[in-house]
């Protein structure tokens, strides 16, 4: 089972399908009780607007390819049943960077 963000404070980042493409995401939410969630994006496109960059340093579990960027501003609803790995879970700093910068986004806060 996942759990919001891999284990609040934290955020889980997994790779999901869509469509047959394989795309890694952030957890934000704790999957609702038909197993569907919100994720945000990650790229390892440089993307200085609307995304905060992490790198495996970043990281409590586990380690990133390469430098990468999530994009709050790239949000999906997706079903447990997309996932097919997990690559880790971000650390506490990495975590609030990544949730503020989505309230803000969406103005969930000031």
């Amino acid at each position: 089972m996942v759990s919001q963000g891999s284990w609040l404070p934290s955020l889980s980042l997994t790779r999901i399908c869509i469509r047959s493409k394989r795309r890694p995401v952030v957890i934000i939410t704790t999957p609702d009780r038909h197993g569907d969630f919100f994720g945000l994006a990650v790229t390892s496109v440089p993307t200085p607007e609307y995304a905060v960059p992490i790198t495996s340093d970043d990281l409590s579990r586990g380690e990133l390819p390469k430098a990468s960027w999530v994009r709050y501003d790239k949000v999906f609803t997706l079903s447990e049943s997309s996932i097919v790995k997990r690559y880790g879970q971000l650390k506490p700093e990495a975590w609030d960077k990544a949730f503020q910068g989505f309230c803000q986004y969406i103005a969930c806060q000031d």
